[in-house]
């Protein structure tokens, strides 16, 4: 028999409590976040004069070679053959090789469109290239719903040589069902990138509230245990 009081260490366990209700707050801001109300426009933004952010090959799109093709053609990303299917429509005939796109000879590229088979895997999308002349490029997002979206030009791109990498990032977890991009002409189109859908910071918060549920519950389980071996111990 032993007497006197015994008391469950309070330092750690204080601890430990703040740091779940920490991570239920974030879950509960996560959640308010995430029922607010969504504007037509989507978050989509533009990207210019970065590197890409992916490391190896996952975001690139392997093209598949096709010469003097009216209809474009179709790539993969992240894996030649095997990797998430893109399709691409082009005006005029042209000759898709390695990583480039290039309107035949004596043709005109202006217009390209890449429709992912899947639509909710995307939110990012850049490429490089070549212009005839200095002039506009812009680019068309179509959202997984459905909408288009108010298109992003980037101004006075230089017909000097190759341009810089520039695309659209989602900032918000919209995914591309298509994107389009027009000039006045290319004389090639390279590099393009396809990078997963982001993960939006509300959905994040919400997780980190559930994380936090789970482990208050572990930790009044665990105390709960304590206090009945400790009584155990005072009988």
């Amino acid at each position: 028999m032993y007497e006197g009081v015994a008391k469950v260490p309070d330092a750690a366990s204080n601890r430990s409590i703040r740091l779940g209700g920490l991570l239920i707050a974030g879950g509960v801001l996560g959640g308010l976040l995430l029922l607010a109300p969504v504007g037509a426009q989507a978050s989509f933004v533009a990207l210019t004069g970065e590197a890409s952010s992916c490391t190896g090959n996952i975001c690139k799109l392997f093209l598949n070679e096709a010469k003097d093709v009216t209809i474009g053609g179709t790539g993969n990303v992240g894996h030649n053959n095997t990797g998430p299917l893109v399709t691409i429509d082009t005006t005029g005939a042209t000759d898709i090789s390695g990583a480039t796109i290039k309107p035949v000879k004596g043709g005109t590229l202006t217009d390209l469109v890449f429709t992912p088979a899947n639509d909710l895997l995307f939110g990012d999308f850049t490429f490089t290239g070549q212009l005839m002349n200095t002039g506009d490029i812009s680019i068309t997002v179509t959202d997984q719903t459905g909408t288009v979206l108010s298109p992003i030009t980037f101004t006075n791109v230089s017909g000097t040589g190759q341009f810089d990498r520039i695309g659209v990032i989602s900032q918000g977890g919209e995914s591309i069902k298509s994107v389009a991009v027009s000039s006045d002409g290319f004389t090639s189109f390279d590099h393009v990138e396809f990078s997963p859908v982001p993960v939006p910071p509300a959905i994040a918060l919400f997780g980190s509230g559930l994380v936090g549920l789970v482990f208050l519950s572990r930790h009044r389980r665990t105390r709960s245990r304590l206090r009945a071996n400790l009584s155990d111990q005072l009988e």
